[in-house]
């Protein structure tokens, strides 16, 4: 798994300014925006987003208020997939970095990986140099396929043409399909 960098995140943390939720750098200011919470993360940021703050008058109510004001709601798998997630990941994310400016705060919550996997894809010098080739076990198997010359240069011509062909099949099974619903409502 990734391991998160404590000193390339206390560093992001130095440079946030609260005021503007921007990230001060020499070169420029930049912020994670919720383009990059859909793209590293693959959360919605469309449709019914999670929001608010449970407020909790001691830790003997604690498990009786989660339970009441979010748990019951997360039951149902279908619809939790349903509501945009986005907009609380970034929202607590700024809250936290907030929070980590003031004096004397040794801690940060939120999601990390999220502010690590941002830098490095926002600022690629600070990536961390992998020494070991990146492998893919289910696409080994097949390397073997391609291994001469002449099949290596047959292989793009067939791909493509069985993606053009897979393309036809599926837009004539769309179109079927919308023309019997569209009878079918009538």
């Amino acid at each position: 798994g990734c391991k998160l960098d404590p000193t390339l995140i206390n560093a992001l943390v130095e440079r946030w300014r609260p005021e503007t939720h921007p990230f001060h750098l020499t070169c420029d200011d930049c912020t994670i925006t919720l383009e990059n919470i859909t793209l590293q993360l693959s959360l919605a940021v469309n449709g019914p987003f999670v929001t608010g703050a449970v407020v909790v008058p001691g830790k003997e109510d604690l498990r009786e208020t989660l339970l009441g004001k979010w748990l019951l709601r997360l039951v149902d798998f279908k619809e939790c997939g349903q509501l945009s997630w986005g907009l609380a990941v970034l929202a607590t994310l700024y809250q936290e970095l907030y929070r980590a400016t003031e004096l004397n705060k040794l801690s940060i919550g939120g999601c990390l990986l999220l502010l690590q996997s941002w830098a490095w894809w926002r600022l690629p010098f600070l990536r961390p140099q992998v020494d070991t080739p990146y492998t893919f076990p289910l696409v080994e198997p097949w390397a073997e396929v391609c291994r001469t010359t002449e099949e290596t240069q047959r292989y793009p011509i067939a791909v493509r043409s069985t993606l053009e062909i897979r393309v036809q099949v599926e837009a004539k099974y769309f179109a079927a399909t919308v023309r019997h619903r569209s009878t079918a409502q009538t």
